[in-house]
């Protein structure tokens, strides 16, 4: 049986709320293709919601002491966040 190191248990539950997130993106994805002019509102959701993943995503590695992918994760995350309000304040 292998080991669990510590701090395991919250990369699991960092790895579920990805993959839950993950799943609403393609979901809400998959609902503004159908509908493109009803849906528009779904484009700030989808936005934040990869924000929030990245930023989850940023949490994991920075636990990790992974410097460089903390970063570019937060970065990222900071333009979807932009890229959200200003899909925002479109509609």
């Amino acid at each position: 049986m292998k080991l669990l190191k510590k701090g395991s248990k919250f990369i699991n539950i960092v790895d579920i709320v990805n993959m839950v997130l993950g799943v609403f993106i393609i979901v809400c994805t998959v609902f503004l293709f159908v509908d493109i002019s009803h849906n528009q509102k779904l484009f700030f959701v989808i936005f934040l919601l990869s924000a929030v993943m990245n930023i989850c995503m940023g949490v994991k590695y920075y636990k990790r002491y992974d410097a460089p992918r903390t970063i570019a994760l937060a970065a990222f995350a900071i333009i979807l966040l932009a890229l959200a309000v200003v899909s925002f304040i479109s509609l």
